[in-house]
């Protein structure tokens, strides 16, 4: 039941297009960022400069909503290659390189107006 249910979300992001996907997370009272509660010491994400209350929004152009988008997307292609990150910190835009693979990261789901104003 839990693969049908991630099949359809899937398929709604699809559908609707990541921009409406992740109004629609927001709207409907969903998380839909994933934030960096902590780093672990010597980690990729340590050392390509990832922090504590960073979010995550994309990983190598791909959208990240939530930590199973991550996982899918750092484990796929070549372990080690590099892939860009794109974070929210303090409201601005970051993006970093850092090998793919696991990031070393503890992740919470958040909840942000992704059209603020």
């Amino acid at each position: 039941e839990m693969m049908q249910l991630r099949a359809e979300e899937t398929s709604l992001q699809n559908e609707l297009g990541h921009e409406f996907y992740d109004r629609y997370l927001y709207l409907s009272g969903q998380s839909n960022r994933i934030g960096v509660s902590s780093v672990m010491i010597g980690s990729a994400a340590e050392q390509s400069g990832i922090s504590q209350g960073d979010l995550i929004v994309q990983y190598d152009d791909h959208p990240v909503f939530n930590s199973r988008d991550l996982q899918h997307a750092s484990t796929s292609g070549e372990r080690g290659e590099l892939a860009t990150v794109t974070l929210l910190r303090d409201g601005r835009r970051v993006s970093l390189s850092l090998p793919r693979g696991p990031l070393g990261v503890h992740l919470q789901p958040v909840r942000v107006d992704p059209n603020p104003g």
